[in-house]
């Protein structure tokens, strides 16, 4: 893989001389009023980048913070091609912390952002910028949740903006074509590079190799989806210089073997190779704090950078919505606007699994009664499921996992047999 061109450095004398395409390519000879408005805003929104930047709130973690010419003349490529540049939008000061912090390079990188903060949006940004830039770029999105998720995020905010932002320009003249065969979907650039949508299943990834990894809402991930896709993932990268690993999500109910927060605690420690920018709650966060509005507002003020203040009044959400998350859903509030997992703190919480874990019985299983209640979960992708038992000793309720292995095909059969 190389760069399709050398650094860029932008001085006040070429604002007006340089635009997007003539970075790497010529400007379509048709194309939409926004399409060319758009790439006269790139030299202006360089020379105002760290300006602009400044305005984020501080990241709870965060790496090095690359201020290199090229990695954001990319990044702003990537904006362009989906539409962030045109209509009167303007980039978030959060877009341009997470475009240069993801510029430092490093092989592994966790990023963690509550919702309605320009995550995703930011991460496909890089993507396209790279793929634009750079021959032969190969880039691989997955979410850890469904295929068809992911498939539907790529319709909505990817194939959707390329089309309004292309609209009058003849497919032969777009610098791209894209793909929408069911399981296939993808963007393949004219300079080799290709974008695609793959289901959070290791084996889809194996015998390919790619430049950059992008594991969405990683935090939704089963232990047993993380070691997967894991497995299959980290060897696309060995032959690739320079590849990229990007775990991202919002915070998750649980913690130990979660695929995001585990690289997360690498990237906390800056071990393993691994880079970070944590958008969050301090970890010392109690429950008690959550129960004072006085107390959260300032909290969600200093972890949320999608919200609108003051210094951005331009940005996502307002802390009124921020309030009213709070008051109704308590728990996802935690979770999806603090950036907080699994419990409300370190040793206090809404769902402590030290506690849990402390109410196990020691010694032998114990046997179920005559009459119990049985219950069936099964995972949503169909790729675990488990048998509980449920009954009361004095008032006590107990649960005996009487089964849980991998897939469903056993499932139908060990529930009739009711063996325990």
């Amino acid at each position: 893989m190389t760069r399709g061109r050398p650094p860029l450095t932008f001085t006040t004398q070429q604002h007006q001389d340089v635009g997007l395409f003539e970075v790497a390519r010529e400007t379509p000879a048709v194309g939409s009023e926004d399409f060319l408005s758009g790439t006269q805003l790139i030299p202006t929104l360089l020379e105002g980048w760290n300006a602009r930047r400044a305005g984020c709130i501080t990241p709870l973690h965060a790496s090095d913070l690359v201020e290199n010419a090229t990695d954001r003349a990319e990044f702003l490529s990537g904006c362009h091609l989906l539409g962030l540049l045109s209509g009167g939008k303007t980039l978030k000061p959060q877009q341009l912390v997470v475009a240069d912090a993801l510029a430092g390079g490093e092989p592994y990188f966790a990023l963690l952002m509550p919702r309605r903060s320009t995550k995703t949006t930011d991460l496909f940004a890089v993507a396209l910028g790279r793929c634009l830039e750079r021959d032969g770029y190969m880039v691989a999105y997955a979410q850890c949740t469904t295929g068809l998720k992911a498939r539907d995020r790529f319709r909505k905010d990817i194939v959707a903006p390329l089309e309004r932002m292309f609209r009058g320009v003849p497919e032969s003249a777009r610098p791209f074509h894209i793909k929408r065969t069911g399981g296939s979907e993808r963007v393949e650039f004219d300079n080799g590079s290709v974008f695609q949508v793959f289901p959070p299943e290791g084996a889809a990834f194996r015998s390919d190799a790619f430049d950059l990894i992008i594991l969405d809402e990683a935090g939704e991930a089963s232990p047993e989806m993380g070691e997967d896709l894991l497995a299959g993932v980290l060897s696309t990268m060995d032959t690739r210089d320079g590849a990229q690993l990007v775990i991202a999500g919002t915070a998750a109910k649980y913690r130990t073997g979660n695929l995001l927060w585990d690289y997360l605690q690498d990237g906390r420690a800056r071990t393993n190779r691994t880079g970070i920018l944590e958008f969050a709650a301090p970890e010392s966060t109690s429950e008690d704090d959550l129960n004072d509005w006085a107390v959260v507002e300032k909290l969600v003020l200093a972890a949320h950078p999608g919200l609108k203040t003051e210094a951005v009044p331009d940005n996502l959400t307002d802390l009124e919505t921020a309030k009213e998350r709070w008051v109704k859903q308590r728990a996802r509030f935690v979770q999806e606007y603090l950036s907080i997992f699994g419990t409300a703190g370190a040793t206090t919480g809404l769902m402590n699994f030290d506690q849990w874990k402390a109410g196990a019985l020691k010694g032998p299983l114990p046997k179920p009664p005559a009459r119990f209640a049985m219950a069936i979960a099964v995972h949503p992708n169909q790729t675990s499921a488990c048998i509980v038992a449920a009954w009361r000793v004095r008032g006590k309720a107990r649960l005996l996992v009487i089964d849980y292995r991998t897939t469903i095909d056993w499932l139908s059969r060990s529930a009739q047999t009711g063996a325990i």
